[in-house]
């Protein structure tokens, strides 16, 4: 985190941030947790100072994010596929759907809990370039591998390479990329207004970030009317960054709210599935409505995952919390890499090409996400040996 300073360096006529909110985040803050969230193990350090929970989030989140992507090639270049498929990826999809938010949600607990205040200029000079390098170097990479190693010099282009660069054309899957870069440039103003506000001012903060987007893209539709007011301070995920602070510093749940929790995910997740089951009975096209990031029944599903896993006693063995320190360290990578990862499984790198579509839909699914997941981790532990690039991965 960057150097201690005072809020009222920013923010002149503010006053001193209250008492009660900085014991309260003190006071709900275990040690081990912070130590890790606050701030990366130094060279050398025991990877077991990380936040095991945060860690085991990050894991959970990054494989939802290739069972998902393992279901593309169901859909590929319009393709309807049997009702069973799209049934078994409504229900695979309503129980994962937290993936997205919980990455973003892990991101804000690390960086809004810390126990110092943010100097924006600082903050930008340590984090962004974390962002920024590995983005430039795999889209080249995913530029080159779109347009083809043959035609490179006939048909590529700076001004084209830039042009998709800055227009997130390259590739679809790093518009969480470019998601993530806006939410960090916010964070350090984030934390000032967090500091200057009591934790009932932050929720309801949370809530309108998380409700009003929601409300819009279900209603509007339906109503066929375009929603009037101007609410773009309320970004979903800019909510979801900063419900991960808030969650992160709250007291963890008790074994009857641990089960409270749980009910809740399942509540959900049979929410999304019979909410997207009665949109799809109006419809011959796919809909995908309940299963957006920014509906409210996912951003519910998503906090009670981060809780109820926040709170759930972990193994304290310093073996085990070393290894899943080491993959959780690895899912920016594990990101970057994964749809490269994953074409190598269709051209057959193990000797066999495993396409998803190939096998029975679920079986299909499971082996191209486990796969996937697995050769990217090799792939971002490989590169994380090579000093030059080391960071292109984000390790």
């Amino acid at each position: 985190m960057a150097a201690h300073t005072d809020v009222k360096k920013f923010l002149p006529g503010f006053p001193s941030p209250d008492g009660r909110i900085r014991e309260a985040r003190g006071t709900f803050r275990h040690e081990d947790r912070m130590s890790g969230a606050a701030q990366a193990p130094a060279a050398g350090a025991r990877p077991a100072s990380r936040d095991t929970a945060i860690d085991l989030l990050k894991i959970m989140a990054i494989f939802g994010v290739l069972v998902i992507h393992a279901f593309a090639p169901f859909f590929d270049g319009g393709r309807n596929p049997a009702p069973e498929v799209w049934w078994l990826c409504y229900a695979v999809q309503s129980c994962i759907r937290f993936c997205v938010p919980v990455f973003v949600m892990c991101s804000g607990a690390m960086l809004l809990s810390g126990t110092k205040d943010m100097l924006p200029l600082a903050f930008y000079k340590k984090r962004l370039p974390k962002l920024l390098l590995p983005l430039l170097v795999w889209s080249v990479v995913y530029y080159v591998y779109k347009i083809g190693p043959e035609h490179l010099f006939s048909h590529a282009s700076l001004e084209d390479f830039l042009a998709q660069l800055l227009t997130a054309k390259i590739i679809g899957n790093f518009w969480f990329l470019y998601m993530l870069l806006g939410v960090y440039l916010s964070a350090p103003f984030l934390q000032i207004l967090l500091h200057a506000t009591t934790r009932s001012q932050q929720w309801l903060f949370v809530g309108l970030s998380l409700g009003l987007p929601g409300f819009v893209l279900l209603w509007q539709p339906l109503l066929a009317l375009r929603f009037g007011v101007e609410y773009s301070i309320f970004s979903s995920y800019v909510g979801y960054f900063v419900l991960g602070h808030l969650l992160q510093t709250a007291e963890p749940a008790q074994r009857k709210g641990r089960l409270l929790l749980f009910s809740l995910y399942l509540a959900m997740v049979l929410l999304t599935f019979f909410c997207q089951w009665s949109v799809q009975q109006r419809s011959s096209a796919y809909q995908f409505i309940f299963l957006e990031y920014t509906m409210l029944n996912i951003a519910v599903m998503s906090a009670a995952v981060f809780m109820l896993l926040r709170s759930v006693p972990l193994p304290g063995s310093p073996k085990w919390r070393n290894r899943i320190a080491t993959v959780g360290k690895a899912t920016y990578g594990i990101y970057l890499v994964h749809i490269l990862a994953v074409f190598y499984l269709r051209l057959g790198i193990f000797g066999v090409p495993i396409v998803s579509t190939d096998f029975p839909p679920f079986l299909g699914v499971l082996i191209v996400a486990v796969g996937g997941f697995v050769l990217s981790l090799a792939m971002v532990l490989l590169l994380a040996k090579i000093p030059l690039l080391r960071k292109t991965v984000g390790y």
